[in-house]
């Protein structure tokens, strides 16, 4: 399993810069976005799933609204996989591709299982992210980890930041 960073660990995380392509070069606050309690359809600091901590980290950092999907899928179980894998692909006009290597803190990893895009995190730099999944808090792990690192489906960058 990888190597989860815990919350108590947050006081640790050094803020960083946000992408030099945008408007704001404010720092991210990223401790703010560890220890966030899973809860399915969540969009807010007292519960998110993989995709509402990233909704939510938009619309602070950034102050965009990506898709909320609250409700556009019936849960976070492997059986509705498909589903979600259909509502990423939907939005895929939203987003810009960014190659491996060249992600920056704030885009968007987005992760399979099996051969759906399945999960999503924030990239905190070239081998971490920030993420939540049903059983844990949100918090800090290696995405080139052995449990992460054959599922990365890509990088992707919202479209209203690449201007």
């Amino acid at each position: 399993m990888s190597q989860i960073y815990k919350p108590q660990l947050a006081l640790h995380v050094q803020s960083t810069r946000m992408h030099e392509d945008t408007a704001s070069n404010d720092d991210i606050k990223w401790a703010k976005y560890i220890g966030v309690p899973y809860r399915a359809y969540g969009r807010s600091y007292g519960g998110s799933d993989c995709w509402g901590l990233c909704y939510l980290f938009y619309e602070e950092e950034f102050k965009v609204q990506i898709p909320l999907h609250s409700g556009d899928y019936q849960g976070c179980t492997s059986r509705d996989a498909t589903h979600l894998n259909d509502l990423m692909e939907s939005d895929a006009d939203l987003w810009v591709s960014i190659p491996d290597g060249q992600q920056k803190p704030g885009d968007i990893i987005i992760l399979t299982v099996g051969s759906l895009k399945y999960h999503c995190g924030i990239v905190f730099d070239n081998s971490k992210m920030i993420h939540n999944q049903q059983g844990i808090e949100s918090a800090l792990e290696s995405y080139r980890g052995r449990e992460w690192k054959d599922r990365i489906d890509g990088f992707y960058r919202f479209k209203e930041l690449t201007n």
